[in-house]
């Protein structure tokens, strides 16, 4: 009965946590169910990517890039793709894109490390590139990320989620004017289900994902939205996909969630 009582409270706790989605500031421009055109998510491959008035959903490729000694993300054409026109709010034929090759990755990515196994090449102190003017370190024991210009003097702080950073933390517009982080973490009621179901589990499985928009020059918060996801679509701390993508211009921002909703809104100053 005890058990039985905790579950009920968790589910409770996940419904009043799930309710944030609809109080997220900014303005809503469409939504579409990829789930039910046939497409679905993971964890390792699903990238997102925006260009012009397209946005596109497919699957990771990595490309070398021989003189930088890199690997540059791109769509695999062997497998499906889903491509949007956000202006027109339709799903068109996915041969309106021409090449899916590198002009298709952001500007200032996170998964521009080398291709080789050993690692080799990849900066120690971890400068990695924010945008045009400014880079960023992710300090994972002190739970921060500090923004730094180009004299590597620092500009601001930002903290983390409590466990994780979904999709490798950060993507940014390729204006250079936004950035996004995306965090993982686990609910109170996601909690006491896991710790009531398995006392002694090592893993910790989240059930909460969280969308932060900053200004990329001064770090003011412009956007915050968080969800719980459904008991079925749950997963461990590592989540190698790239399922958020800003407009050219910074302007909008676009999400497909765990259960293949695919979310676009604007983004306000305010």
């Amino acid at each position: 009965m005890l058990a039985h009582q905790k579950r009920t409270i968790a589910l409770v706790l996940l419904l009043i946590f799930g309710v944030s989605l609809l109080n997220a500031s900014g303005k809503k421009i469409w939504t579409v169910s990829v789930a039910k055109l046939g497409y679905r998510g993971d964890a390792w491959r699903t990238i997102v990517r925006w260009r012009g008035s397209y946005i596109v959903i497919g699957s990771v490729k990595f490309i070398p890039d021989p003189g930088k000694n890199q690997c540059v993300v791109s769509f695999d054409p062997k497998q499906p793709l889903l491509v949007f026109d956000v202006a027109a709010r339709k799903q068109v034929p996915a041969d309106v894109l021409g090449s899916l090759e590198q002009e298709w990755e952001p500007p200032h990515t996170r998964r521009r490390l080398p291709c080789s196994s050993d690692k080799a090449g990849i900066p120690e102190t971890w400068i990695l590139p924010l945008t045009d003017d400014l880079d960023y370190h992710p300090d994972y024991e002190k739970n921060l990320m500090t923004v730094l210009d180009k004299n590597q003097r620092e500009k601001y702080r930002i903290s983390p989620a409590q466990f994780g950073c979904w999709s490798g933390c950060l993507t940014s517009s390729r204006a250079g004017n936004r950035f996004a982080i995306l965090d993982k973490g686990q609910t109170v009621g996601g909690w006491i289900i896991q710790h009531t179901e398995n006392l002694e589990a090592d893993d910790i499985y989240t059930d909460k994902k969280r969308i932060r928009v900053y200004d990329a020059q001064d770090g003011k918060k412009l956007y915050q939205v968080s969800w719980a996801e459904p008991t079925d679509c749950r997963h461990d701390i590592i989540d190698m996909s790239e399922r958020v993508a800003f407009s050219d211009d910074g302007d909008m921002l676009a999400s497909l969630d765990d259960e293949g909703l695919l979310r676009v809104v604007r983004i306000s100053e305010e």
